[in-house]
């Protein structure tokens, strides 16, 4: 057989690159002049999008034609390219650079105010920081893991910025970027065949909707996460693949079935010790000489002090993974995971001791509770209106269809003599948490995150199991199809929920207003805690969310009076005099309540002219987008300062 009719990748055996040459620039051309388009298509497209007209299908409902098709041209390009992957990286890349960009940089550019209520926390958190130098473990959890706030706020300083609500608008799309150098790593140590590289990484980005990369501790912890993985990976992994033999069957003409059932099972089972090779298959040295390891293992233990101080979670899901790597006998660094453990423990014990020792009952009481976080992460989240419990039952069928592609592809994948134990370990590692902590009604989510760059890696081997498999046009059709789904539910999935989760410029300047109205320990009452605030003077206020008062909560208020509601807010605001009490009531308080359910549809309204209408309760401020009450008469002892 001549060179040129060798499979894919044959090159790289002879340890020689493919380099694309002056002639091979014609039919590349044409794939980065169609990105070019595509990306000037979705950028203009965003100039037409009006979030006031947004429905409960979040983003998907106001995106005009033109961005879909941008997408979907950047999609097949990259389904076109991925044919010649192993002489196409830089093509590839960019094509992946477009689609984070177009993904996650989409609502930076058409939003004002920076998403999500948990970011403007986040901020204050931030401020509390860089104006006191110092936490206070005893306000709230996230002053016992500060870790990436007190980071934030040296940044923040470093700059010269006031706060970081400079730098907290882009960053999803930072994070996004900031992901794919590890990711890349990752799946290079999983496999030579670059199709499989970046399919998975373009799935990886196409299915991460779980939207936990804004500014957050996750999304850094997330980062520092999949560098620890890709070092130990990459570094003190053995892998020791049938790859190199069952493309020397295809390539003699038989059947991938031909390689003996038993090397199968054992290279699944990574029973073979580290440095064999099978026979037929050239030997691949991945030695490090000793001062290379003791500096990356030095780098991986620098990167867990870190770790540790800056996420509840991680730190336990990254010890789940090292220690089921030593245990399947794949990872020789035996010690790692006990040293970990006693980071964990140690910072536990003498840092966060104050939130475990008022929280301990809590936590320790949802251990092997199954039920109840079915419950709190499913069923209680399958409820709003009907566009609403849309964007949710599609979020469980996006998550099931990777699921499925994930299994679909180990099996395919040990079938075809592909060594995938150590990813299939990790892809199952964060499952374990599962019935250890339904952490808010979140930890399915988080378990989806933790779990996707090896369930995009397995899912990507469903449609190459081999190396020399999809190479005709139908292949590429079909995953083309599969991207473009995939990608269709993505905008659904990861901004369904969009409606509730953005502010408009005037919600902020209406809590603006509220701060400067508000003196220090003054009481500040929300319907929810769905609007901008917390993001100053964090430790210096009380703050209240209506639906969980009593009060509130025994009162029906679908009848016409609310007067029962009134009654409760004038008595809990002069039960904290001399201290005075503002309540404010925003648009987006009033989408989160009819859109999920939390309470009656149209209760914040009803109130709202309750409140107008009573005496007690005089408006002080008011924008198209919110209202800010205090009472009328101020309580004596509020008076008498």
């Amino acid at each position: 057989m001549s060179n040129s009719a060798l499979p894919l990748e044959s090159a790289d055996v002879r340890g020689v690159r493919p380099t694309l040459t002056w002639r091979d620039w014609v039919p590349h051309g044409g794939p980065l002049v169609l990105v070019g388009f595509a990306v000037a298509l979705w950028a203009l497209s965003l100039r037409d999008v009006q979030l006031r007209e947004m429905s409960d299908l979040g983003l998907a409902s106001v995106l005009p034609p033109p961005f879909f098709v941008a997408v979907g041209l950047l999609t097949v390009s990259f389904c076109v390219s991925l044919r010649q992957a192993h002489r196409s990286h830089l093509i590839l890349a960019v094509h992946l650079l477009a689609l984070i960009v177009m993904l996650y940089g989409a609502t930076p550019l058409i939003e004002e105010v920076p998403r999500f209520k948990v970011t403007w926390r986040h901020i204050g958190v931030v401020e509390y920081i860089t104006r006191n130098g110092t936490v206070d473990p005893t306000i709230d959890a996230y002053f016992n893991w500060p870790g990436f706030f007190i980071l934030s706020g040296f940044l923040t300083k470093a700059a010269g910025f006031a706060s970081a609500r400079s730098i907290v608008e882009w960053a999803p799309l930072f994070f996004n970027v900031l992901y794919l150098g590890p990711l890349l790593v990752i799946l290079r140590t999983a496999t030579k065949d670059a199709r499989l590289v970046w399919l998975a990484a373009w799935l990886f980005f196409s299915t991460n909707w779980i939207g936990q990369d804004y500014f957050s501790p996750q999304g850094f912890s997330y980062f520092l996460y999949l560098v620890v993985l890709a070092v130990v990976l990459r570094a003190f992994v053995k892998l020791r693949s049938l790859e190199d033999e069952t493309r020397a069957a295809v390539t003699s003409g038989k059947s991938a079935a031909a390689v003996p059932a038993y090397r199968l099972l054992r290279s699944f089972a990574g029973s073979r010790t580290a440095g064999a090779t099978d026979q037929g298959a050239p030997r691949e040295r991945h030695d490090l000489s000793p001062g290379q390891r003791t500096g990356l293992i030095a780098i991986v233990i620098v990167l867990l002090v870190a770790l540790v101080p800056t996420h509840q979670l991680t730190p336990f899901v990254i010890l789940g993974a090292l220690t089921a790597l030593v245990l399947a006998r794949q990872s020789p660094l035996r010690v790692l995971p006990i040293l970990l453990a006693v980071l964990i423990g140690t910072w536990v014990a003498l840092m966060a001791v104050t939130f475990i020792s008022g929280h301990g009952e809590q936590i320790l009481s949802q251990v092997g509770q199954v039920r109840e976080s079915v419950e709190a992460n499913v069923q209680e989240r399958v409820q709003g209106s009907a566009e609403h419990v849309t964007v949710i039952r599609l979020r469980v069928i996006a998550t099931a269809a990777v699921w499925a592609l994930g299994l679909l592809g180990a099996l395919l994948a040990f079938r075809h003599g592909r060594r995938i134990l150590p990813y299939g370990l990790l892809a199952l590692t964060p499952f374990v948490f599962f019935g250890l902590q339904a952490y808010g009604g979140e930890v399915l989510l988080r378990i989806y995150f933790l779990s996707l760059p090896f369930v995009a890696l397995l899912a990507a081997l469903a449609f190459y199991p081999t190396r020399a498999s999809g190479r005709r046009w139908v292949s590429t059709g079909a995953l083309g199809l599969v991207c473009l789904s995939l990608l269709g539910a993505f905008v659904v999935t990861r901004y369904g929920n969009e409606r509730m989760e953005y502010f408009t410029p005037q919600e902020l300047e209406a809590v603006e207003h509220l701060y400067a109205a508000a003196p220090p320990g003054a009481l500040l009452i929300a319907g929810s805690g769905n609007l901008p605030w917390r993001y100053q003077g964090y430790e210096q206020f009380d703050y209240v969310h209506l639906l969980n008062e009593p009060f509130w909560q025994a009162t029906d208020p679908r009848g016409a009076d609310v007067s029962a509601v009134v009654r409760g807010l004038n008595r809990l605001i002069k039960s904290r005099a001399p201290q005075p009490g503002f309540l404010i009531i925003t648009r987006s308080q009033k989408v989160e309540i009819d859109a999920t359910g939390i309470a009656v549809p149209g209760s914040l309204e009803r109130l709202e002219r309750a409140l107008s209408a009573s005496p007690a309760f005089e408006q002080i401020y008011a924008n198209e987008d919110a209202r800010i009450f205090v009472l009328a008469e101020r309580p004596k002892e509020a008076n008498a300062l």
